[in-house]
C-alpha cells in the first residue's frame, strides 16, 4: 500500500468516526431536549 492511499484510508476512517460522533451528539441533544420539553419547568 502506497503512502497516499494509507493517508486516503485514515481520512475515511476519521471521517467515518466524526459522522458517527456527529450522529450520537444529535440523538443525546434530542433526547436532551424532549425530556426538558415534557418535564414542566
Amino acid at each position: 500500500m502506497s503512502e497516499n492511499e494509507r493517508r486516503a484510508d485514515d481520512t475515511l476512517r476519521a471521517s467515518d468516526l466524526l459522522a458517527r460522533g456527529a450522529t450520537v451528539v444529535l440523538l443525546i441533544v434530542t433526547a436532551l431536549l424532549a425530556i426538558m420539553a415534557i418535564q414542566p419547568l
